[in-house]
């Protein structure tokens, strides 16, 4: 960030500008963060409005919101967030007669979601130091000639931990161009005096409707990939699993055919978004996350194929080993944290109105809810999942199963017929028992009794049951 301060009779103005991702900036009047150092934190807000909190830092901890401010920092109207890189917030407090202000400042890219001037501010991405010449008045010039003093802040490639870095002091005009100066900005300050927010135009996005396009889009398949898609390949091998051998294909179908065509190009437009503004990647809650899904993701298909290259445990081995359970558990990470990457999506969206956002953050707790419902509700299942799996019943078959040939010795090859007409059989030789004839004769006279004819029934079956059969188990 960048800071200039311009000396107006009794006012002084100070206009700092964003050279990168704007999410909060803010500057305080002291040389550290100490005994209670009296700081001005601004953030613009999704309705186009910027709030200015006045706080108290004592030490590394979230300064604390200043009820009686020695001197009330109000919204200048030199301020312009429209600026496609570089947006300026600005705020007017009282000349205290000093000719040399000592300051700190920080910044952070992502903005509380609140315009309330107590808000959670997220720990500052970066911070300093430096020093400002106040000593030239300039009140009598016109505001499009202001002479003051500029210095620009350390970037954020210096260390976050340095505690100062003297800067040089100028007293040339201030680089900030004409239109930085807004005309429109109207401020309204808090009961305590210590805030204000200021009506000012829409954050605009680089490249207009292309932009918001690209925006569009990757709302869309972002929410379609990771919040719709991958959910339902879950709750299909959740409850398929107890229904069909068949779910392993469904689940996979879903996953390979419908969600990896939205997730990735979802994903990859992220980036682009990013890089279009000129903003630095993998820096707030929502880019960080959207990496750590993306790397789950890989690592949780990976693990899948393994799984399905493997083929389902034997019954000697475990019935569910260890590669098994490290693909549910990362599934359901996976969406977990998808969905959760949808609320900050939406809060992250600075082109969304509150109602907007208070109306998709409505719609995503009730489809969260909804998802979980439904996996949960599959888990009453179990039971009977680890029933049908004791008894080979709805597991995943690598290939289709093969029917084996038969053992040597089941059917052996046909004897020639000794006599008699071509497809019957000959008569026995005289004295030779096929073990056989006996039963069928006495059957066949209706000799014995009930219990006799399911005897000789089962030595029938007995006798046809001798050999192995081809019987093809399916595990």
């Amino acid at each position: 960030m960048c800071v200039d301060a311009v000396t107006r009779g009794d006012v002084v103005s100070y206009e700092m500008k964003a050279l990168n991702q704007l999410g909060w900036m803010s500057i305080g009047f002291g040389s550290s963060m100490n005994n209670n150092t009296s700081v001005v934190v601004m953030w613009p807000n999704s309705d186009g409005s910027v709030t200015l909190s006045q706080r108290l830092a004592a030490g590394h901890v979230e300064p604390r919101l200043d009820p009686q401010p020695s001197r009330v920092a109000t919204v200048s109207t030199h301020m312009d967030i429209s600026s496609d890189t570089s947006p300026i917030l600005a705020f007017d407090v009282p000349n205290d007669g000093s000719t040399v202000a000592e300051l700190i400042w920080a910044f952070g890219v992502t903005p509380p979601n609140s315009t309330d001037p107590s808000a959670h501010i997220e720990q500052h991405l970066d911070a300093g130091s430096f020093t400002l010449d106040l000593s030239k008045d300039t009140s009598g010039d016109d505001d499009d000639d202001d002479q003051g003093s500029s210095s620009p802040a350390p970037t954020s490639s210096m260390s976050a931990t340095s505690s100062s870095l003297p800067l040089s002091v100028s007293s040339t005009p201030t680089d900030s161009p004409t239109s930085s100066h807004s005309s429109t900005s109207s401020s309204a300050s808090s009961s305590s005096g210590s805030a204000s927010a200021s009506a000012v135009p829409a954050l605009s996005s680089p490249g207009g409707q292309s932009h918001q396009t690209i925006l569009v889009a990757h709302t869309v398949l972002s929410f379609l990939g990771f919040a719709v898609i991958l959910p339902l390949a879950a709750v299909i091998a959740r409850w398929g699993r107890t229904l069909s051998n068949n779910w392993f294909r469904a689940h996979w179908l879903v996953v390979a055919m419908l969600g990896l065509p939205t997730m990735l190009p979802g994903w990859i437009l992220g980036p682009v978004l990013v890089s279009r503004q000129r903003h630095k990647h993998i820096v707030n809650e929502h880019q960080i996350v959207g990496v750590i899904i993306l790397a789950l993701c890989i690592v949780q298909m990976s693990v899948g194929t393994f799984v399905r290259l493997r083929g389902p445990p034997t019954r000697s081995g475990k019935a569910h080993p260890v590669r098994n359970i490290l693909h549910v558990v990362l599934g359901l990470a996976i969406i977990g944290l998808s969905l959760s990457e949808v609320f900050t999506g939406v809060a992250r969206t600075m082109t969304f109105s509150s109602n907007t956002k208070r109306l998709f953050t409505v719609g995503c707790i009730i489809w969260t809810s909804a998802v979980a419902a439904t996996y949960a509700s599959g888990l009453l299942r179990l039971r009977r999942q680890l029933a049908q799996e004791r008894l080979g019943w709805h597991l995943p078959l690598p290939t289709p199963p093969r029917a084996p040939s038969p053992p040597l010795g089941v059917f052996a090859a046909p004897q020639p017929l000794r006599s008699g007409s071509p497809g019957r059989p000959a008569r026995a030789r005289e004295g030779e028992d096929d073990e056989l004839g006996d039963v069928f004769r006495h059957l066949s006279s209706g000799g014995p009794t009930s219990t006799g004819r399911a005897h000789a029934l089962s030595v029938v079956e007995m006798r046809e049951l001798q050999g192995p059969l081809p019987i093809s188990v399916r595990y």
